[in-house]
């Protein structure tokens, strides 16, 4: 899947979707759909049982930094790109937080949920031969995390989270004729900090 399938794919589904109504009471989650600001994109988010939901997201990864080189000085990078990430949520505490009195609505509550994501990467890559390609290449991410989600009645979203993953990603190079595969993978600490809007039309 190319970075323009993955756009028209997810704004496809919210499309379909970004209709469905609000109500201020729920015994449930439910549909959401919402258009996230940091890391541009759209999100949405299909109920599949009690207190679980499906969450598919098309979005923009925003990622650079500074370094320096004793042969080149300092280097700076930002790379923007496209990205795709699919995970199943148990919103834990929906019905604890619902006897309390505390806000549930459009899916307020804490989950955990195990991940797939695949980033679209723009780098530059130097294989066994020394020759440097660009080309974008998928980097895939799994794992599990911890998060708190917050939409509020103005439409605003907070959603953070955190956990444990293990990226990985492959790329194929010639030698001596011979085509290869290189496979790179390492564990690491996801965490995303999403504020954005819900999209729902009210009652």
């Amino acid at each position: 899947m190319n970075a323009r399938s993955l756009i028209t794919f997810v704004l496809l589904i919210t499309g379909i979707h970004c209709t469905a109504q609000y109500s201020e009471s729920s015994d449930d989650v439910r549909d959401i759909t919402r258009a996230n600001l940091i890391s541009p994109g759209l999100g949405y988010e299909k109920r599949v049982g009690k207190y679980q939901t499906l969450y598919l997201q098309g979005f923009l990864s925003l990622s650079g930094g500074v370094g320096y080189s004793s042969s080149q000085g300092f280097l700076s990078h930002f790379y923007i790109d496209p990205t795709l990430s699919l995970e199943y949520r148990y919103f834990y505490n929906f019905r604890s937080r619902q006897e309390r009195g505390k806000r549930v609505d459009m899916n307020s509550a804490n989950y955990l949920s195990p991940f797939f994501r695949t980033v679209f990467a723009k780098r530059d890559y130097v294989d066994e031969m020394g020759n440097i390609d660009s080309k974008r290449k998928n980097i895939n991410a799994v794992g599990v995390t911890w998060g708190l989600q917050r939409n509020f009645n103005s439409r605003l979203c907070v959603d953070v989270n955190i956990g444990a993953g293990y990226i990985f990603g492959g790329d194929n190079y010639v030698n001596d004729g011979e085509l290869f595969t290189q496979r790179d993978g390492q564990f690491f600490v996801p965490t995303r900090i999403t504020l954005g809007f819900w999209l729902n039309k009210r009652k």
